[in-house]
């Protein structure tokens, strides 16, 4: 089922199918939360073989870019946090 789904054509289809069935928003919002739950190990599954694919796939200098990055990024807040505390003392 995810195969089709990744295509979009038999997701497209269900949403239709519950539009065409369902009369009432409750009946809508039922058969919209049973798809998601039908769904959601499938999401899951994919989220974890797609992180683990990334982590595989990326070197150690990459991995190493990107601890840099987020050192600066912690360091660049800091520094504005530091200048929004200064201008609110100040006001």
């Amino acid at each position: 089922m995810l195969g089709s789904i990744e295509s979009g054509v038999d997701f497209e289809k269900r949403i239709v199918d519950i539009y065409q069935q369902c009369r009432t928003e409750e009946q809508i919002s039922f058969q919209f939360d049973a798809l998601q739950r039908e769904m959601e190990l499938q999401i899951d599954e994919r989220l974890k073989l797609t992180r683990q694919k990334l982590l595989e796939n990326f070197d150690d200098e990459v991995q190493e870019k990107l601890r840099i990055k987020n050192k600066e990024g912690l360091e660049v807040r800091s520094r504005y946090d530091h200048w929004l505390w200064q201008v609110t003392r100040y006001y």
